[in-house]
């Protein structure tokens, strides 16, 4: 069975030869049937090849599907574990117990490590100089670029082209 490249070097041969043939010839019917033919297996392999596509992409749709699941399933359990957390925290906190020990596991409520707190006023502007980062970040809106460049506008760098895409089905 024939790669496809192999036919597409197969077919431009015999688009060479059929240049040089004068028209009518039976040679030419001849080269005629067999680009029909090279066509055909072209089209029977890229159709056998989007149905692997197909299942390729249904596989990784499920993937997908089963770690968005799997996301939902650990952010629940996150938020579980940080309910229990706090409240644990909470019932320490409020009757000052500092240890408990038992048969499954032993807790110790901790002094915290600093943080800061922030109150809903607060503004970062009012910090001093030292104390904080500007982050600018230039991203290009693409379809303002368009509409320039629809317009007759010239932007260096960029111009606006049309990428093939598949559609199957």
């Amino acid at each position: 069975m024939a790669k496809i490249y192999e036919l597409k070097a197969e077919q431009q041969d015999l688009l060479d030869k059929l240049f040089w043939i004068p028209e009518g010839d039976e040679e030419e019917v001849s080269i005629q049937r067999e680009l029909d033919k090279i066509q055909g297996t072209i089209e029977r392999k890229l159709e056998f090849l989007s149905s692997v596509l197909l299942e390729a992409t249904a596989i990784k749709n499920a993937k997908v599907d089963a770690v968005r699941k799997m996301q939902i399933g650990i952010k629940t359990a996150e938020n579980a574990e940080n309910r229990l957390k706090a409240f644990i925290l909470e019932t320490m906190s409020d009757f000052e117990i500092k240890k408990v020990f038992g048969s499954m596991c032993n807790v110790t409520l901790c002094a915290g490590r600093e943080s800061l707190d922030y109150a809903e006023d607060f503004d970062p502007v009012l910090l001093p100089n030292d104390c904080y980062n500007i982050k600018t970040e230039i991203k290009p809106i693409a379809d303002v670029i368009k509409e320039h460049i629809n317009n007759g506008e010239e932007i260096p760098g960029v111009s606006i082209i049309k990428k093939p895409y598949l559609l199957v089905k």
